[in-house]
């Protein structure tokens, strides 16, 4: 397309446009882009006219149902044009909607619908006997898909301030209770505000919805499409799966897509050298991006393309953003976190909520004005999360509990949660650090590293590797490592999977891992029972120190339970035993009982020589 037509085609977003509605917004671009597709699903196409109207018919119904009640309105619909339907009617009455997918256990629904009275639930005809067990049947059901044709099909035009909460995105709690983070129609705006102009969102563009609307990572999906005049694309992850995405796209002449950065990982490792995607112009993997993930995106995307690398969570919207095209210089394995963006300003805070100093590690902290306005029916966990922003009445900070540190430049660099800084053995381990240094290896396509306890007060580290070759082993990853990381961050057990169990919304599952067994291990060989002696009385060793009844020679001694200071204890034995003067290192890097015997029966041959010499030349002086 001419430079010329596409920059016709960008309307842009005022400044202004963010103290409305996202329902103003939205009819005017109806009224200017009547006829364009507005949403591409499944084979069929909706113009904007026609998504309008529909979305006006539910808006007269809820209208007329709901005057009294506040509650926001449930959506129980699948991955599909009717969901957008449904969003925007819920708007345009001037109510906030949330989504709940159909596939969610009933306890889950029950939990979240306890938030509410008697809630609207709208649906469709293949989940409407379901939705009617909710609450006790004590919900008003509207079946989307049997609603009057003959339904008023013009826009309300209420008048909605910028302020009411637009949409409520459930998120699990640390308390085990999901919590719903309120967003209004004014922070949402904002992003697609800031989005717009820096993007340079159009109507020619093609936005790919791969994430469920229930998930707020969506917003931006949704609306930088439908507010910008753009078509937006839904994909179902759920029925296509990752296979099919590759052909879906290059179909669809997407333009712009976002996704969970595992997702990307899969989908990039999945592509054949020849596979070319010359209509994408923005990608957006979501999570820790990796340079040689970026290095080998490029032999598929177009020289205009941009990776955008960004830092967010549900109660802030976007708040960093880091731009890499083919240009852009990169220093560090970890794409960083970015810039703050426009009306943000990023704090690093330490264990008493002072500002770290220079490059230190802090939690980050968000102040804005758009921000969310809390969390629904929990005014407590909002005071304790958002907190009042001195020098600004309007504004707000929020603890995101997540690490982060300053390169130079202002560069924001985000080290992980909070949650996974870790003691091993008395020292501080950041988990994420484990991760890039584990991805750093040529087979590695993806790490994960947590902790487990398989013994009161023993923690160990415990990585999940998912590799391009089957002839990676943890032999080889431990004898890496050791050349990047201090001991004790050199995880016990490497266990090596097909695929990370993933969330719904993409995100890796971390509870849904396997379980690694006490006395399991990842050993790529079979138990083979010690032969010599130097082999035999390692064993033993090894046994007494591990407190196993067995191991074999290729077992690796980290994989068993070992870590550094049972390393110390074990060398200092073996030292006595043979009579040698072994360094630590040499158990990292000969961890098995095979390498290390070789080692020994090495300098055992050697000093067994040395002495004979020494005798010999001893009696030949004599002579």
């Amino acid at each position: 397309m001419d430079t010329r037509e596409y920059l016709n085609t960008f309307i842009g977003f005022h400044r202004s446009e963010i103290d409305q509605s996202i329902c103003d917004r939205f009819e005017r671009i109806v009224y200017q882009f009547p006829e364009r597709i507005a949403i591409s699903s499944q084979g069929r196409k909706v113009t904007y006219t026609h998504l309008n109207e529909s979305a006006n018919r539910l808006a007269h119904v809820l209208s007329a149902q709901q005057k009294q009640n506040s509650d926001p309105v449930v959506l129980m619909l699948d991955h599909d044009t009717p969901i957008l339907t449904a969003i925007l009617g819920v708007l345009k009455a001037g109510k906030a909607y949330v989504v709940l997918e159909p596939s969610l256990p009933k306890a889950r629904f029950d939990t979240i619908l306890a938030d509410f009275g008697e809630p609207i639930i709208i649906t469709s005809n293949q989940h409407r006997k379901f939705a009617a067990t909710l609450k006790n049947g004590n919900c008003n059901v509207v079946n989307l898909e049997q609603l009057d044709i003959n339904l008023p099909n013009i826009n309300l035009s209420l008048s909605i301030p910028s302020e009411t909460v637009a949409a409520i995105f459930y998120t699990s709690g640390s308390t085990g209770q999901p919590k719903g983070v309120q967003r209004t129609h004014q922070d949402i705006l904002h992003r697609i505000w800031l989005e717009t102009n820096d993007y340079r969102i159009c109507s020619d563009d093609k936005i790919a919805l791969l994430y469920s609307a229930g998930f707020a990572a969506s917003v931006a999906d949704i609306f930088n499409a439908l507010l910008n005049g753009a078509t937006l694309c839904l994909y179902d992850f759920r029925e296509l799966g990752i296979a099919n995405l590759t052909p879906w796209l290059q179909r669809e002449e997407i333009t712009m897509f976002h996704l969970p950065v595992a997702l990307f990982q899969q989908w990039l490792h999945g592509l054949e050298q020849q596979e070319q995607f010359p209509k994408l112009r923005q990608v957006t993997p979501s999570g820790k991006l990796y340079r040689r993930e970026v290095e080998r995106c490029w032999q598929h995307l177009p020289g205009n393309c941009t990776l955008v690398q960004r830092f967010g969570a549900s109660e802030t919207g976007m708040c960093t953003r880091f731009l890499v095209t083919r240009e852009t210089l990169l220093s560090t394995p970890v794409i960083p976190a970015g810039y703050p963006v426009a009306d943000t300003k990023i704090l690093l805070l330490d264990e008493n909520s002072q500002p770290v100093i220079g490059h230190n590690t802090g939690e980050i902290a968000i102040k804005s004005r758009y921000l969310s306005s809390g969390y629904w029916q929990k005014p407590e966990l909002t005071k304790q999360k958002f907190l009042p922003d001195p020098n600004d009445p309007r504004g707000q900070i929020y603890l995101t509990g997540d690490l982060g540190r300053w390169q130079s430049g202002g560069c924001l660099e985000h080290l992980g949660r909070k949650d996974f800084m870790v003691k091993i053995r008395g020292f501080r381990v950041e988990l994420g650090e484990i991760e890039t240094a584990l991805n750093q290896h040529p087979q590695v396509q993806g790490a994960i590293v947590i902790t487990d306890e398989p013994q009161p007060n023993e923690k160990r580290l415990v990585a999940y590797i998912t590799a391009s070759q089957d002839s990676l082993n943890s032999n080889r990853l431990h004898r890496f490592l050791a050349t990047k990381l201090p001991n004790y961050m050199v995880p016990s057990s490497f266990v090596f999977l097909d695929t990370f169990p993933l969330t719904p919304n993409g995100k890796i599952d971390r509870q849904a891992l396997p379980t690694v067994d006490q006395n399991w291990h990842c050993s790529e060989h079979r138990i083979v029972a010690p032969q010599t002696p130097v082999e035999i009385q390692l064993a033993q060793t090894w046994c007494d120190f591990l407190k196993l009844e067995q191991v074999g020679i290729y077992d690796n001694f980290f994989e068993l339970g070992g870590h550094s200071l049972l390393a110390t204890q074990i060398m200092s034995r073996i030292n006595e035993k043979f009579k040698l003067n072994l360094l630590l290192r040499n158990l990292f890097e000969a961890p098995t009982i095979a390498e290390l015997s070789n080692r020994i029966t090495t300098l055992l041959e050697m000093q067994a020589a040395s002495n004979s010499l020494s005798i010999q030349t001893m009696e030949e002086g004599e002579l």
